[in-house]
């Protein structure tokens, strides 16, 4: 675990990055995966009664947004557990994304406004995909 505020920053800037490179490949080959990220994130809009995930995160209360990513972080992990790879695939994603609203480094700024736009577009291809497989 990072010591410092500077190593935290370069750790999660790493792990920011991979999932925004894993994302770009999945996009690609995987609409299962984007799916359900579009479906997770459009879970946690309904449920917060704004518009988008931006201002789903933005409304989370200090209290909520810990809450949330122990919520999270067990959700990942009973998944990956129970093998079910690409739900603890879309529940990092949104994680990261919730995380890194939490910091002031530019660079973790701009990283999560990619995610973010991912995750938008997530949402997009879930509402017009879903009617469809029901």
């Amino acid at each position: 675990m990072p010591d410092t505020e500077n190593e935290r920053i370069e750790a999660f800037i790493g792990d920011l990055a991979k999932v925004l490179t894993d994302l770009e490949k999945v996009s690609e080959r995987d609409p299962e995966a984007v799916l359900l990220i579009g479906s997770l994130a459009e879970h946690l809009i309904a449920k917060s009664g704004k518009n988008d995930w931006p201002e789903t995160k933005a409304s989370f209360s200090e209290d909520a947004f810990k809450n949330s990513l122990d919520t999270f972080s067990r959700q990942i992990a009973e998944a990956h557990r129970d093998g079910q790879v690409k739900i603890a695939y879309a529940l990092q994603a949104m994680a990261i994304s919730l995380a890194g609203s939490h910091f002031d480094d530019e660079r973790v700024i701009q990283g999560v406004s990619l995610l973010d736009s991912f995750i938008a577009a997530a949402c997009s291809f879930y509402k017009r995909n879903a009617p469809q497989m029901q």
